[in-house]
């Protein structure tokens, strides 16, 4: 019995690294107040505003906008925003079917 029980807590242990391994983000720090958005364009409502110097993590990146997480929020910014000396690359935007934000009155 106690060899199958090692063998399930090494399977999940395995599993859980696996699916952690790809949620990893690369640290970066804006440039200047940069507001955090819920979608990746102006049209978004704006959650928070990041401010300048502020380190960020960095999810993913498209053309114009990166998917960031500061201060337990989670949101788009411009990429022109962001001091670019990510070491490591990091996945670019393919479909966003995450977005979900509401009014802030």
């Amino acid at each position: 019995m106690s060899t199958l029980r090692t063998t399930i807590v090494a399977g999940a242990t395995l599993v859980f690294s696996l699916a952690t391994a790809n949620a990893q983000a690369d640290l970066t720090h804006t440039t200047s107040n940069l507001n955090l958005r819920g979608g990746p364009g102006t049209q978004y409502p704006i959650r928070a505003v990041i401010p300048a110097g502020a380190e960020i993590d960095v999810h993913s990146c498209g053309h114009q906008w990166c998917y960031t997480s500061w201060a337990a929020r989670q949101g788009y910014v411009s990429r022109d925003y962001l001091i670019h000396h990510v070491a490591t690359p990091v996945s670019v935007i393919t479909h966003v079917t995450h977005v979900h934000y509401h009014t802030i009155y």
